[in-house]
């Protein structure tokens, strides 16, 4: 969980795709959503890097 600018955001990340079949996990077959102060607000890789630069979100 993440707050920034009186907002609590909550990064879901969901296995969504099999790329390859090596038995690694990438980003690319991850979807994250997004809830925003405990409603879905949207989904995505660039949906949430839109967030993380909009409210200056520190991300690891």
């Amino acid at each position: 969980m993440y707050k920034s600018q009186g907002h609590t955001f909550e990064l879901l990340i969901y296995y969504t795709d099999k790329n390859r079949s090596d038995g690694a996990i990438t980003d690319d077959e991850l979807t994250p959503l997004v809830v925003m102060d405990g409603k879905l607000d949207g989904w995505g890789w660039s949906y949430w890097d839109g967030l993380v630069q909009k409210y200056e979100l520190h991300v690891r």
